[in-house]
């Protein structure tokens, strides 16, 4: 397993600067949250919904109207989060 450091664009689901543990031989289930590369690009997180042999993508802020990404061949899912570490709240 490895870990990444969150950015901001990872709120609200996960705190800036929180800690998330990646598990690359996770087996993958429906509204698991992975860390994808799309079409051998930066990677990125998402969540998964699984429908037959079908995986798609949904962003985490995505609302209830946006399409799911189907995964291509060019896809690469790295890991499934696991577990958040979160920091404290700067007061």
């Amino acid at each position: 397993c490895f870990a990444l450091r969150t950015p901001p664009s990872m709120e609200p689901k996960f705190r800036r600067g929180s800690t998330i543990i990646i598990e690359p031989h996770e087996p993958l289930k429906d509204y698991h949250i992975v860390v994808v590369s799309f079409n051998y690009q930066e990677p990125t997180i998402r969540r998964v919904e699984k429908d037959g042999g079908d995986i798609y993508f949904l962003r985490l802020k995505a609302s209830r109207h946006e399409p799911a990404k189907r995964m291509k061949a060019s896809d690469k899912i790295i890991g499934v989060v696991t577990e958040t570490r979160m920091t404290a709240l700067n007061f």
